[in-house]
């Protein structure tokens, strides 16, 4: 690598981590000039394109690594990305069991090509890649989430819910897999433990205001309307144009006058 592209790389690298698109496309476009071989420059350039929304030159970008590269795995992975977002989901699929037959650790690889099945109907192969995944890492959280999606949508909510709550207690647990794992247990019925796990996710992301908003809407829909009334606050004060949280508020707020006139307590079944 000569001192002019290595400048020029190192450059691109720090803007695309900043997030400054354009420039970096820039600089590794320049580095590239110097240095036309170089097949990471090539995949990296296909990155900020890709977020830049630029898809048919990523694709161009992967391919040329790929080309400098065969064996690239995160280039396969990518350009599998990039194709499906395109609709060329067979394309996509190839790429992604090509990815694995490199690295077939590659846990992103094997995530989208459960997801690619799925786009194609292909359920029981989008749930075989999702156990694979939890066979090579217990503990992938982004696995248990795919594979409790997966089984809700085949209406399995036993099992939907054993593996969401095993992605909530995961390292990469998100709000939204604890509004995912709210929601299921509605759909089970078992309502006070949807209520303990909107508790403890707003405990972990107290500024999150759909939590807020979930379990403010959950409270009031099993009569505690003043702590829900309350939640709904938060989540406004946390989000001000939260449509959903307005509405839930100014319907739960009559109820909790006509309670107080009744003398019913907030959580009675009355």
């Amino acid at each position: 690598m000569s001192t002019k592209s290595s400048s020029y790389f190192r450059e691109a690298l720090a803007l695309h981590r900043n997030n400054r698109l354009d420039p970096a496309i820039r600089a590794y476009r320049d580095g590239l000039c110097s240095e036309p071989s170089n097949a990471v420059a090539h995949y990296n350039l296909g990155m900020a394109l890709r977020a830049k929304g630029d898809s048919e030159a990523a694709i161009a970008c992967y391919r040329e690594a790929l080309r400098l590269k065969p064996e690239f795995a995160d280039a396969h992975n990518n350009l599998g990305l990039v194709l499906k977002q395109k609709g060329e989901v067979g394309a996509a699929i190839a790429e992604y069991q090509e990815a694995l037959r490199i690295c077939p650790t590659l846990k992103m690889a094997r995530h989208n090509l459960g997801l690619a099945f799925e786009a194609e109907g292909n359920q029981e192969a989008a749930v075989a890649e999702y156990e694979e995944s939890l066979r090579l890492d217990p503990n992938d959280g982004r696995a248990h989430e795919l594979l409790g999606i997966a089984f809700k949508k085949t209406g399995n909510l036993i099992g939907a819910i054993a593996h969401l709550r095993q992605s909530v207690a995961s390292s990469s647990a998100s709000p939204g897999a604890y509004i995912l794992l709210g929601t299921t247990l509605s759909d089970a019925q078992r309502e006070e433990e949807e209520i303990a796990a909107y508790r403890e996710a707003v405990q972990i992301f107290p500024y999150d205001s759909q939590l807020r908003y979930m379990l403010g809407n959950t409270l009031v829909g099993t009569n505690r309307l003043s702590a829900g009334a309350s939640e709904l606050l938060k989540a406004i004060r946390l989000n001000p144009r939260h449509r959903d949280a307005y509405i839930a508020i100014a319907l739960c707020l009559p109820l909790t006058f006509l309670n107080n006139l009744l003398g019913i307590r907030p959580g009675s079944k009355q």
